[in-house]
């Protein structure tokens, strides 16, 4: 009798132990990435070319992102998924997004989406969204 006491002594200390690291793993505010600013850096582009802005962000935890860019005016127009593993620390860079030759001239702005997995049970999504700028015939 004394093993099934110590059996279900130890089910139960377990089952405690993996809730409390449920509510840690969803709870704890986990610090991945901050944007420091996004600046156009070509504020008119001909559809077909390149807009190029820069990103100044700050990366904390060593961890594979997902990144879902969208140009946006009224309507949406999805960019390919990506992977990224970029390194931690704090830096700026310069991206191009070409411009598709099929979008209406008309003042647009590039809206981004950085996700992260943490755990099984948390993920944290990192948005920014550049200036707008204007596309051209």
């Amino acid at each position: 009798m004394k093993i099934i006491y110590r059996i279900s002594y130890s089910v139960i200390i377990l089952a405690i132990l993996l809730i409390a690291w449920g509510v840690y793993s969803c709870c704890y505010p986990h610090k991945v990435m901050t944007i420091n600013s996004v600046e156009i850096i070509t504020p008119e582009v001909a559809r077909g070319e390149g807009v190029r802005y820069k990103l100044d962000y700050c990366k904390y935890k060593n961890i594979e992102s997902t990144i879902k860019k969208y140009l946006a005016d009224g309507i949406i127009v999805p960019y390919a998924i990506t992977k990224s593993r970029a390194s931690v620390g704090c830096r700026e860079v310069i991206i191009t997004e070409k411009i598709p030759k099929f979008v209406n001239p008309g003042e647009y702005t590039i809206q981004a989406f950085i996700s992260y997995d943490i755990n099984p049970l948390k993920t944290i999504t990192i948005e920014y969204e550049t200036n707008k700028f204007k596309i051209t015939e």
